[in-house]
């Protein structure tokens, strides 16, 4: 769940373009970009957002570093060279899924933090076993001999050979084989998702003794990883099944951390304390927006301005039916334009009290809550995009009065590039006015990841896929690649990010990879498989280095260099 989005709005060329072969009409989309981000009333440093990565997917809030040094490609084996991390900072249900901003020196993070563990217990309602892959959806148990087969298949030394695209063949192939028709209807994702998995798998002996632990609560932390070590259950089999170890109690804060981005020391941190537990569809997930001194935060208990230098509170804002969100500030036409929960819906404040101006609840309940609002700048005058769970949104951003709504709402947010509208992570394009929308393609279906506008192609990150299509064109993805680079990953785990003509995005279980950014073809530069990079979260890139939210501390590498 793409937990996200955005402040001013929408480049979609890099001014480099021409140095990459883009001219002509491409050239025309470079030309309109600035043209936009050279009207938006916003309060924001020019020069600052020139260097810095100030708010969710950068300093136009499309994904594009638009300066910066030259970056190392290919990468390293090991991938890019780690500079610092920091304290322990926890992220999903412990922390959430916030994303990293860096101005001035400094990282900021926020977090839905949960102080240390009282008791913990597995639970999961009675989807546990089938969440984890242990027993197939339905009502049919599977077979006792081909349980006993499928495993020993899947931790065979033939499937241990086998890379990428080989492995999916040849999970195919052992199906038809082993599997009867009425087999295959049944237990065929099942056993599949299991072979593709190989040694990741939870094994099936393990069902019962999960079951017994169900019964009971683990005093703390401590206890459970002494049974987990017990019972053989390491690695990606642990991480498998501690998304279903919630915490029975624990003491829940919004928390705001400010790092020294030169070394990954803490310079402040703020906390609120008694705030909602963080869920990961709808709060913990915010990611802060920094500027003018300013640090806005998108919190469960409330909307926080502080002072970016010192952490101290400037104001909050929490007016009735305030209620957690994965939604980031969008600073635009003199308001902070922020989701502000399911009740209350889009809601815009003043920045120097933090009073609400205005709310618009068409823009509220549903999986939409955790996406982020854009703006464009049509004539002089600035707009606001953002979605529901189904619609996209066009309104005033002065009054938030609803000019035009058009399809392609969920999770994800939208880009924009000149007039141009991509939406629900590359399925449905549009070209806008300020009266209306008009369809330029739409590849139907949804995503959670927002995507990248770059020279007038879009870069998109949707299931197993990452694909390349023409802003103006038909829809047809130019390429379409399966990310199958660890055996049938999903790549819809996070959004992509541009600079220096590449391609960054975070996968399935921290999967880190490196694309150049061409229309001609797929071309992957580097990869780094379980990287420690939280799913979920967007890298930040500011003057060649990359800050990334890792499953238990933010962490610095330099991409100009390798791994020494």
């Amino acid at each position: 769940m793409n937990a996200k989005n955005q402040p001013p709005s929408l480049p979609d060329a890099d001014p480099r373009s021409d140095r990459f072969g883009c001219g002509g009409r491409e050239s025309k989309f470079l030309a309109g970009t600035m043209l936009v981000v050279g009207c938006l009333l916003i309060a924001w440093n020019t020069a600052q957002a020139e260097e810095n990565w100030p708010q969710w997917r950068g300093p136009t809030r499309d994904g594009v570093a638009a300066k910066g040094p030259a970056l190392l490609a290919p990468w390293p084996a090991k991938g890019p060279k780690k500079l610092w991390q920091s304290e322990p900072i926890p992220t999903q249900k412990e922390g959430g899924f916030g994303s990293v901003v860096v101005v001035g020196g400094k990282a900021y993070l926020f977090v839905g933090l949960k102080d240390p563990l009282i008791t913990r217990r597995i639970a999961g309602g009675d989807r546990w076993a089938i969440d984890i892959q242990l027993v197939p959806e339905g009502p049919d148990k599977l077979p006792e001999a081909l349980a006993k087969a499928s495993e020993a298949a899947r931790l065979s030394p033939d499937r241990g050979k086998l890379k990428n695209q080989e492995i999916l063949g040849w999970a195919d192939d052992w199906i038809a084989k082993n599997l009867k028709d009425d087999e295959q209807k049944k237990f065929g994702p099942f056993v599949k998702n299991r072979l593709l998995a190989g040694t990741r798998a939870i094994p099936l002996e393990l069902f019962a003794k999960l079951e017994e632990a169900r019964k009971k609560e683990f005093a703390n932390q401590a206890e459970l990883d002494k049974w987990l070590q017990e019972n053989g259950i390491q690695g990606p089999q642990r991480e498998a099944l501690m998304r279903l170890v919630p915490t029975v109690n624990a003491e829940t804060k919004d928390a705001i951390f400010c790092l020294d981005a030169a070394t990954g020391k803490t310079l402040w941190k703020k906390e609120y304390p008694n705030a909602p537990m963080p869920d990961i569809e709808t709060s913990g997930s915010s990611t802060p927006t920094v500027a003018d001194g300013r640090c806005y935060v998108s919190g469960c208990l409330a909307l926080y301005c502080l002072n970016a230098e010192t952490g101290a509170e400037i104001w909050t804002s929490a007016p009735p039916d305030y209620g957690p969100n994965c939604s980031s500030p969008l600073l635009v036409d003199g308001l902070v334009v922020v989701r502000s929960g399911a009740k209350l819906g889009l809601a815009a404040y003043d920045p120097k009290d933090g009073k609400l101006v205005w709310n618009q609840k068409a823009i509220a309940a549903g999986r939409g809550c955790s996406s982020s609002a854009t703006a464009w700048v049509k004539a002089g005058k600035p707009h606001v995009l953002c979605n529901d769970a189904k619609q996209i949104f066009c309104l005033e951003a002065k009054t938030g009065k609803v000019l035009w709504s058009v399809p392609g709402g969920w999770a994800g947010s939208p880009v924009v590039s000149g007039d141009y509208l991509v939406a629900a992570g590359a399925r449905y394009a549009y070209k806008m006015t300020p009266e209306k929308a008009e369809k330029v393609w739409d590849r139907g279906g949804m995503s959670a990841t927002t995507a990248v506008i770059f020279a007038g192609h879009v870069y998109a990150c949707t299931g197993k896929h990452f694909t390349c299509t023409k802003l103006e064109g038909d829809g047809k993805p130019l390429w379409d690649q399966v990310g199958t680079f660890s055996g049938g990953d999903y790549v819809e785990n996070g959004s992509p990010v541009l600079a220096d003509g590449k391609l960054f995005t975070i996968g399935e279980r921290g999967l880190l990879t490196m694309i150049k950014a061409s229309p001609e073809k797929f071309e992957l530069l580097g990869k780094v498989e379980n990287s420690g990079a939280a799913e979920n979260t967007t890298p930040a890139i500011a003057e060649g280095k990359m800050y990334l939210r890792m499953t238990n501390c933010v962490a610095c590498f330099d991409l100009t260099k390798g791994k020494e």
